[in-house]
C-alpha cells in the first residue's frame, strides 16, 4: 500500500472525517472545525457549509466546548441526500451530538444530542464512559457502523430505525444488533487503534487505524504510523491489513483519521481517499493504492 499523492488543506482544519459523497465529491469535517468542507474530486477546490449551531465569528472550536465531530457518513433517504457526521462522546454532554445536513439545501441542518443513545450503547456494549471515543462511522441503506477507539469495537444498529429517532421526535431508540471487538496490529510495541470506518458492504468494512508513541490510548504523542485494512463482520476476521508506506516505501508517520472507497483499480488494487491531522490545525488529503480489488 503506496500513497499516490497528497496535498496539505490549510483552509480544512482538523479533519477527522471524510466520505465520498454525492457526485463524487469529498465532505470533510473536523474535529474542532465550524464548517463541513466539499471538495472535488480531482481539482481539490473547497468550499464550507457553516455549521448553523456555531456562532459565525469562531472558525475553530475551543477545546473545553468543541463539538468533537469525529467521522462522517453520507446516505439517500426518500430522495434527501444526507451529510451525517457524529461526536465523540468522549466528553458529556459537549461531545454527544449529530450533525444531519441536507447538502441539497444546506441551511437545512438539525442538531441531535445523543447523550441518551450512547449511554444505551455503553450499556449494551459493556463499555465505559473512559473507553468511549466514537472516530469513524459508516452508513449502507439497511445498517449504521460505529468504531469505538478505545476498546477496537465496530458497533452495528439498524439505518431506518436509527435515521427516525434522530429525525423524529418521538421515535424509538434503537439498540445495537451487534458488536464485534477488532483484533488489530502492533507498531513498535505499541497497539494500533480504530480511527475511520468506510462501509463496502453490510458484511465488508474499509478501516483505518493509527498508532501513536504514549502511555495510555487517551493522550496525543508522537505518531508512530498508521494501517488501512479490510475486517469482514461474517468471520470476525481482519481479512486485509497493510501499514501506510511513502512511494520509498519507508512507513509514513501520518495519523489517518478517516478513509474512504474512492474506485476500483486495475488489477487487484483499489483506490482510496483518507486524511490526516497531525494537530497543527491543518488536514492533509491522501490519494493511496490499496492491493485489494475492493466491491
Amino acid at each position: 500500500m503506496v500513497v499516490i499523492d497528497s496535498l496539505t488543506l490549510d483552509g480544512v482544519p482538523s479533519g477527522s472525517g471524510v466520505v465520498v459523497g454525492f457526485n463524487d465529491s469529498l465532505y470533510i469535517v473536523g474535529d474542532d472545525a465550524t464548517s463541513v468542507y466539499v471538495l472535488g474530486k480531482t481539482g481539490y477546490h473547497h468550499k464550507g457549509i457553516r455549521i448553523k449551531s456555531i456562532p459565525d465569528s469562531i472558525y475553530r472550536e475551543p477545546k473545553p466546548v468543541k463539538h468533537d465531530f469525529e467521522s462522517a457518513s453520507a446516505i439517500t433517504v426518500g430522495g434527501q441526500q444526507l451529510f451525517l457526521a457524529f461526536g465523540s462522546g468522549s466528553k458529556v454532554p459537549a461531545r454527544d451530538s449529530l450533525l444531519v445536513v441536507n447538502l441539497r439545501n444546506p441551511r437545512d441542518q438539525v442538531s441531535v444530542s445523543l447523550t441518551r443513545f450512547y449511554d444505551s450503547l455503553r450499556a449494551q456494549t459493556s463499555t465505559g464512559q473512559v473507553m468511549w471515543n466514537i472516530e469513524g462511522s459508516s452508513m449502507t441503506r439497511y445498517k449504521v457502523f460505529l468504531a469505538n477507539r478505545g476498546n477496537n469495537m465496530v458497533i452495528t444498529f439498524d439505518a431506518n430505525v436509527f435515521l427516525a429517532y434522530a429525525l423524529e421526535p418521538g421515535m424509538p431508540m434503537p439498540v445495537a444488533t451487534a458488536w464485534h471487538k477488532i483484533d488489530l496490529p502492533v507498531l513498535e510495541g505499541k497497539q494500533a487503534r480504530l480511527s475511520g470506518l468506510s462501509a463496502i458492504n453490510d458484511s465488508l468494512l474499509l478501516f483505518c487505524a493509527s498508532v501513536e508513541d504514549t502511555e495510555d490510548w487517551v493522550s496525543d504523542g508522537p505518531v508512530l504510523g498508521s494501517f488501512v485494512g479490510v475486517y469482514s463482520l461474517n468471520t470476525g476476521k481482519v481479512q486485509n491489513c497493510y501499514l501506510l508506506k511513502g512511494q520509498d516505501g519507508t512507513p509514513m508517520k501520518e495519523k489517518l483519521e478517516s478513509v474512504d472507497k474512492l474506485k476500483t483499480g486495475s488489477g487487484n488494487t483499489s483506490e482510496i481517499v483518507a486524511i490526516s491531522d497531525n494537530d497543527n490545525g491543518s488536514t492533509k488529503l491522501f490519494r493511496i493504492r490499496f492491493p485489494v480489488a475492493l466491491p
